[in-house]
């Protein structure tokens, strides 16, 4: 997957950059691969990504994500809603259960 960033904005009352990234490739990626792209790109850690939107448009092979990079991962577990951690956990789950045993 590859991410070209097409815009970031700096939030200060919350810490945190709001970024928008469009990714290309064929299967749309999971929340868990998207947060970890992410991490990579703005040269964070995994935890400080929240993931608010992966969207991929009709008939087209990019996808536009939009994402939230926090100073660090308290920052982001004391603004953000409980949910959207549990989302990136239960996608990390179904790709470690997708994987054979060996």
């Amino acid at each position: 997957m590859e991410l070209k960033k097409v815009s970031e904005k700096d939030n200060a009352l919350f810490g945190r950059k709001e970024v928008v990234f469009t990714a290309t490739g064929s299967p749309t990626p999971s929340r868990d691969k998207v947060a970890e792209a992410v991490s990579v790109a703005c040269k964070c850690a995994k935890d400080c990504v929240v993931v608010d939107r992966v969207g991929q448009k009709f008939g087209t092979k990019t996808v536009e994500v939009h994402a939230k990079v926090y100073k660090s991962a308290d920052a982001a577990k004391s603004v953000e809603h409980k949910y959207k951690f549990a989302r990136i956990e239960r996608s990390a789950k179904k790709k470690e259960a997708a994987k054979p045993a060996a």
